[in-house]
């Protein structure tokens, strides 16, 4: 959304992501193996038995090892243009984010699947880290983070001057906070339980 006020361009905007992981075919660390009772058997891909896998391979369908998880992030930014006079325009303006936080995708189909967990390691009490570790346990959580990852304020501010007024060069310069956002399956991996 723009809006033109006399020498100020006003833009503000949003955007909301809606992601999900969700794995059918394969569980953690997974290997197939397919055993055939001979080359013949091999050729026509007719399997004597099978382990190792997270689906059927005859019907397609999920089966335990199946897992998924689901986080939606929202951003919003408003900046202004302004032309302070024929030679210095100022752009300034500020990005707010929240990153959200992944929780577990309760619809996923899967028949005789385990259901889907996240749990974290939680120290336990201790004068030092050691003692800490030594009474460490997992405790399943409904989200990867104790809470969402929010208030990312990123601001950016920047300047185009024109010495002169042929127009032959301009000196511009600018600064900005910008953040990565970490991807789904990074913030889940190491939490499945």
């Amino acid at each position: 959304m723009t809006r033109i006020a006399g020498s100020h361009t006003i833009r503000a905007g949003a955007n909301v992501w809606r992601g999900d992981d969700d794995v059918f075919f394969q569980g953690c660390d997974g290997i197939p193996n397919l055993h055939y009772n001979d080359m013949i058997q091999f050729i026509n891909d007719n399997i004597y038995s099978e382990n190792g896998l997270s689906y059927n391979i005859v019907t397609g369908k999920p089966v335990p090892y199946t897992y998924g998880y689901k986080k939606t992030t929202i951003g919003i930014f408003a900046e202004d243009s302004w032309k302070v006079n024929r030679k210095l325009t100022l752009n300034y303006g500020i990005r707010y984010d929240n990153n959200g936080n992944p929780y577990v995708d309760s619809a996923l189909p899967g028949g005789s699947a385990p259901p889907n967990v996240i749990a974290n390691m939680t120290l336990g009490s201790g004068s030092n880290f050691a003692s800490q570790i030594a009474g460490a346990a997992f405790k399943v959580q409904s989200n990867v983070y104790p809470s969402d990852r929010n208030w990312i304020f990123s601001p950016r501010v920047g300047l185009a001057y024109e010495p002169s007024a042929d127009g032959k060069w301009v000196v511009r310069g600018g600064f900005g906070l910008f953040r990565d956002l970490p991807t789904l399956g990074n913030e889940e991996n190491s939490l499945r339980k």
